[in-house]
């Protein structure tokens, strides 16, 4: 069965039908550019700041050896705390290109203290009571939480 939309609707209706829906379709696919070029622009805004932000803070740290001696003292006494060996590192870099002074100056202290860290991880291995261990716990120990 063949339906011919002419027996339905005029030459002018038609014409005006695919009118407005080509407007339809180019609005919004000008609407999507639009919404793509915003978030673009926003993506580098961002990364425009980090980027001044992270050389401020390099540029602080490096000017100030106080800094870098807190940074230091903070990393060592995570190490040495009785709970979990775990830290967070405030700047990894910028888009992992590069990382940033604090986290070398983690790293760096971090190697400094690897004799303390195995003592530390040998200690807990050793007195462990392995067969109260639920599964949970074995994955907060994987996982370090």
């Amino acid at each position: 069965m063949d339906i011919k939309i002419q027996d339905y609707l005029s030459y002018e209706e038609i014409r005006e039908i695919i009118i407005e829906e080509t407007r339809n379709f180019a609005k919004n696919e000008l609407d999507k550019f639009k919404k793509q070029e915003e978030e673009e622009n926003k993506r580098i805004e961002t990364n425009l700041v980090y980027e001044i932000i992270g050389d401020f803070v390099n540029q602080e740290i490096l000017s100030n050896q106080e800094y870098q001696d807190k940074i230091k003292k903070k990393v060592k006494e995570e190490i040495e705390d009785e709970g979990t060996i775990k830290y967070e590192v405030f700047c990894r870099g910028y888009y992992e290109k590069e990382k940033g002074l604090g986290y070398k100056i983690i790293e760096d202290t971090v190697k400094e203290n690897q004799d303390i860290i195995k003592e530390k991880v040998k200690l807990i291995l050793e007195n462990l009571d392995y067969k109260d261990l639920t599964l949970k716990d074995l994955l907060t120990l994987y996982k370090g939480d």
